[in-house]
């Protein structure tokens, strides 16, 4: 991966991701109202096969690391466990009517994965360019009980070989499975990652499948919650 670097979103006055991070807060409010679930159930139209993206492996990422031992201190069987709490937790919380609209509106696509080269580091990547984006969302993510440093670097999810794993979309929770299990949602809770929210399971595949260099994704129908 390519470090240090410095990585702009666009628009002018905007703060750079970098720099955002710098004023993360370590803890949400406590006056933070109670969690709440999707009131109406999402619905995407897609223009090739249904439930199924069509995934670019050159989006840009902003990409959270985490020492791989030091993950398997807290869950040597599912080491991506506590990371994935504190994602959850994340969008939960980004998906509520109290959250600013101009975030809460925001599509990205989440990528996971051990990272090249030597994979002892275990990555979250978010594809976005907004640094508010990735301001709430590290605000979540670097909650993870980890006494190492944690990297945020910018990579391709093909340069860090990481692969999709869930997508906000408009304050709808996506979670990318096999096609088998496409096109059903589920309520998370305690026996999974305990975040309460609805996760509608969609599939993907690489944007070549269908002659394209970027990605598409289905149409949400839904205005957003």
């Amino acid at each position: 991966m390519a470090q240090n670097k410095k990585y702009q979103p666009g628009g002018d006055g905007q703060l750079s991701i970098f720099d955002a991070l710098e004023s993360l807060a370590v803890e949400p409010s406590p006056e933070t109202p109670p969690v709440k679930t999707q009131a109406k159930t999402a619905i995407w139209t897609d223009s090739f096969e249904p439930h199924v993206d069509y995934i670019c492996d050159s989006d840009p990422l902003v990409i959270f690391c985490y020492d791989i031992q030091e993950l398997e201190e807290i869950n040597f069987c599912a080491y991506n466990q506590r990371p994935f709490e504190k994602l959850l937790e994340g969008l939960g919380e980004l998906s509520k009517s109290y959250t600013p609209k101009k975030l809460r509106s925001k599509s990205f696509t989440i990528y996971n994965g051990d990272i090249a080269p030597g994979f002892y580091l275990y990555g979250i990547g978010l594809a976005t360019s907004s640094s508010d984006i990735v301001q709430f969302m590290g605000s979540f993510l670097q909650q993870v009980e980890v006494s190492s440093r944690i990297v945020v670097d910018t990579s391709t999810s093909e340069a860090a070989s990481l692969v999709p794993r869930f997508r906000y979309d408009k304050g709808y929770v996506i979670e990318y499975v096999g096609e088998e299990g496409a096109g059903i949602s589920y309520v998370d809770d305690d026996d999974n990652y305990k975040s309460g929210i609805t996760i509608y399971r969609r599939a993907y595949k690489p944007s070549y499948f269908i002659n394209k260099r970027r990605s598409v994704y289905g149409k949400l129908v839904n205005e957003p919650v």
